[in-house]
């Protein structure tokens, strides 16, 4: 699996690619060495965490990490989450609410109905 089909599937500019990642505001993408796909997340909150994890059920967490800042004694967490294959246009659409991706302008496009013909 390469980061172009998984931006494809996702239905993103390609555009948003940098350095190996599909950057977003909430989390990032990217293929990881043996090409499946990862999703990394960071919720702002430790309540948020497990409805994160509820979500992307259809994917594996691989690993979660607690980080605690003590100046504004806040808790956040953060994980991978890991899918051995390209994602379902449902998941694909909830992979890109959870991290923050907007649904590209030409995969709009395409899914418009053609009138008149």
């Amino acid at each position: 699996m390469k980061l172009e089909e998984v931006a494809e599937t996702l239905e993103v500019s390609k555009g948003l690619i940098s350095q190996g990642w599909i950057c977003a505001n909430d989390g990032l993408v990217s293929v990881d060495e043996d090409g499946k796909l990862c999703v990394t997340m960071k919720s702002t909150t430790k309540k948020e965490w497990p409805w994160i994890k509820k979500r992307l059920s259809f994917m594996v967490l691989s690993y979660t990490k607690e980080e605690t800042d003590s100046i504004a004694k806040t808790v956040s967490m953060s994980g991978e989450f890991i899918l051995d294959r390209l994602p379902t246009s449902d998941e694909a659409e909830t992979i890109r609410k959870e991290v923050g991706l907007r649904k590209s302008k030409i995969a709009l496009t395409e899914t418009k109905p053609k009138t008149g013909t």
